[in-house]
């Protein structure tokens, strides 16, 4: 599918002063360096750039980025995405002068030259006709979905595969002790209480073995004193804890206290329960 069909050459007075142009997995390299393997640890298909202008020397540049699927879709999205949801398409954020939304495959980014509302307004209205364009909404994560709703501060949610995209929010290792991949999906989130923001991760793999394999590492590694129900006291005096249901791995990260991680990783245990019964009808 041809993405600049999603995107107009024109928006009030802004207007296309070029074709546009789209990269693919080995020539997003060009368009950008370091940042090119973000987009690749996830189901990254395709770039498509268009830049605009107005007569006074003002430019707007979209980028938008096939992933592959809408899973993919939010967890680009979920990277950098702070709350404040600003209403376009499925999940949407606008800071200074740069906007970001996601719907269905597809994820954008809207930035301009300088920052005021007339920019603002703009950035906004390319977007909406981009998102509308798109036309249908994809299903998020289902991971999503087995996170405990009590306590869980849902705009933290981060969704991704590789163990390098987890260290990204919250450092384990530099070894890949959790096994994470491509074949791999993870959810990470915060639980916010008075004394700590404990975090929450949730693992799927392809299959129990892996599961268990990864459950087994790291125990080892991050959780070498772990007692019966899985919990312990981790390096600079927080509680973590961890256990296995079925092809996941569950881990609760940062806890304050013993009862805090334990609690946590109980409450997931019995929504991972709850979700696969529920598929499973």
């Amino acid at each position: 599918m041809d993405p600049s069909r999603f995107v107009p050459e024109r928006s009030g007075d802004w207007r296309a002063r070029d074709r546009g142009e789209v990269y693919d997995g080995e020539t997003i390299f060009k368009y950008m360096d370091g940042a090119a393997e973000v987009f690749l640890s996830y189901s990254f298909r395709s770039l498509f750039v268009r830049h605009f202008s107005q007569d006074n020397g003002t430019e707007i540049t979209v980028e938008l980025y096939d992933m592959g699927g809408s899973a993919d879709a939010f967890g680009i999205f979920s990277r950098h995405f702070e709350g404040g949801e600003a209403g376009v398409g499925q999940g949407s954020e606008f800071r200074g002068g740069y906007f970001a939304f996601w719907r269905g495959r597809y994820y954008a980014t809207l930035y301009g030259s300088q920052r005021d509302e007339a920019l603002a307004g703009a950035l906004r209205g390319l977007a909406e006709i981009i998102a509308e364009r798109i036309g249908a909404d994809g299903p998020p994560p289902d991971l999503l979905g087995m996170l405990p709703p009590a306590g869980l501060d849902a705009a933290t949610a981060r969704y991704f595969h590789r163990h390098t995209d987890l260290n990204q929010h919250y450092f384990v290792s530099d070894e890949n002790v959790l096994r994470l991949g491509d074949d791999c999906e993870a959810v990470l989130a915060a639980y916010p209480s008075e004394d700590a923001e404990p975090l929450l991760l949730i693992a799927r793999y392809p299959d129990t073995e892996e599961a268990a394999a990864a459950h087994e590492s790291f125990q080892h590694a991050f959780l070498p004193g772990a007692d019966a129900a899985g919990v312990a006291r981790i390096e600079h005096g927080g509680w973590a804890a961890a256990a296995r249901e079925g092809v996941m791995v569950l881990a609760v990260l940062d806890a304050a206290a013993r009862d805090e991680a334990e609690a946590l990783l109980t409450a997931a245990r019995e929504c991972v329960r709850e979700n696969v019964k529920e598929s499973a009808r």
